[in-house]
């Protein structure tokens, strides 16, 4: 049985797509009879088996004697340079485990480089590609981040996130209505980098009465490492263009994926358009809602998503865009499907049986 110690910047309770991510590959690879134990920082993710104080240079030490002492056949870290508040340790773990002996895989859920100090410039893109070159493998999650990094002469590995919601399992008698509530959904923290300004904008071209707005989840603190955007400024901006703002507050799993099912349809005005990487993009087709959404620069890298029926994208992210798209998708009088699938690869089983494969490789090359 391969041990496999998964190195998170955030796990449950504490909010996050990359939180959400490693809590549903880990019960995946669990059912596929890994040995799975997670790592995160001390003031995240209490439901982690093992946590360090912290994920900074004068932490480093600590986290490589941890790590080391847990004596994992692979070290599997998911790399999000928010969730690790920026911080380059854990990039230079990578290279101090390659010395150690023990193979380290490394899953990239963005390329945003880390800060190293003032004007480092180029340098702190050079500390995302020691890390890949250090690790065992890499992984990315979608086309666009893969040909990325290949332009920097790296092997990888693409491997597709899955929903970050369950699927509902509706028996006849607790079905949904067929029209649901008269309210867009949006769903994940409200970022100026997800469109959520652009969508309050694009609400307040409508003809009103104009359908209100439902945040669905975690509202998030915004922060230095992210791009969140506060509830008063939300609110003050929704008051400016005449929409109302409904919010659900933060919600368990099953209460979330029913809360994507019950509104009329979803937006994700995402800047430069969703891909493969956004959990939020894959609940939300899951739901079975309709979805109107950004276009990526290439179609081609949604792949199979892009032909999903219930899916429309619109070409930019401008508000009067979204606007048209969301006024023809609202007067379609979209009806819920509840047979929508995702396709296979985006299961959890099928992102399991891909990691395993993946550990089995970097062991077999390790003899």
């Amino acid at each position: 049985m391969t041990r496999v110690v998964l190195v998170t910047g955030e796990y449950p309770p504490q909010p996050g797509g990359i939180g959400d991510y490693t809590h549903l590959l880990r019960s995946a690879l669990d059912a596929s009879a890994a040995d799975v134990q997670t790592l995160v920082v001390s003031s995240a993710g209490t439901d982690a088996d093992v946590r360090v104080p912290g994920w900074t240079l004068r932490h480093a030490r600590h986290l490589h004697t941890t790590l080391r002492d847990l004596a994992p056949d692979v070290v599997h870290i998911q790399y999000q340079a928010g969730a690790f508040a920026l911080s380059p340790a854990i990039l230079w773990e990578v290279w101090r485990l390659r010395q150690a002996g023990i193979p380290c895989v490394v899953t990239f859920h963005d390329l945003r480089v880390p800060y190293l100090f003032p004007k480092a410039g180029s340098l702190r893109k050079l500390a995302i590609v020691r890390a890949a070159r250090s690790a065992a493998a890499v992984v990315v999650t979608n086309p666009a981040d893969a040909r990325r990094l290949r332009r920097d002469w790296l092997d990888v590995d693409v491997i597709p996130i899955g929903a970050n919601l369950p699927a509902l399992d509706l028996h006849p008698h607790d079905a949904l209505p067929p029209h649901a509530d008269p309210v867009v959904g949006f769903f994940g923290f409200p970022a100026r980098s997800k469109g959520v300004l652009t969508l309050i904008e694009a609400l307040g071209l409508l003809d009103a009465p104009r359908p209100p707005l439902r945040l669905i989840g975690e509202p998030g603190v915004p922060s230095a490492s992210n791009d969140i955007v506060a509830a008063d400024t939300l609110d003050a901006y929704a008051a400016q263009h005449g929409v109302v703002l409904e919010r659900t507050g933060p919600l368990a799993a099953a209460d979330a994926a029913r809360a994507l099912a019950s509104v009329r349809l979803l937006c994700l005005p995402f800047a430069g358009g969703v891909t493969q990487r956004s959990g939020s993009l894959l609940a939300a087709l899951q739901s079975g809602r309709p979805v109107v959404a950004t276009a990526p620069a290439r179609l081609g890298d949604l792949g199979s998503l892009a032909l999903a029926p219930h899916l429309t994208l619109v070409d930019d992210d401008s508000a009067p865009t979204l606007a048209n798209a969301l006024r023809t998708v609202w007067q379609a009088s979209p009806v819920h499907d509840t047979t929508t699938a995702l396709p296979q690869r985006f299961t959890w089983p099928a992102i399991a049986e891909a990691h395993t494969l993946l550990y089995d490789r970097v062991l077999r090359e390790r003899r």
